[in-house]
């Protein structure tokens, strides 16, 4: 999978699980947590979605917010995770 579809992966994600944010433009950039559009307790959910859509497993005492502050983000942290495994 490629960033580009990852990124898709994750939008699709979020407009499913967030319905507030189905009726939004979603893109790549888009600015969810500085925005408000989510927030921190949210991003439980984000990662949790993102775990079990790609198959991974995020390490929460490695994790900073700010890798989940865009689809973008969301779908680097993914991808490496993914590919990149330690």
């Amino acid at each position: 999978m490629d960033r580009s579809e990852a990124v898709k992966k994750i939008i699709g994600l979020l407009e499913e699980e967030f319905p507030t944010l189905s009726d939004m433009d979603l893109k790549a950039d888009t600015a969810l947590l500085s925005s408000g559009l989510l927030d921190s307790f949210a991003m439980v959910t984000v990662l949790s979605l993102v775990e079990s859509a790609f198959g991974v497993s995020v390490d929460v005492n490695t994790l900073e917010l700010s890798l989940f502050e865009s689809p973008a983000t969301i779908s680097e942290v993914a991808i490496d995770k993914k590919y990149h495994k330690a």
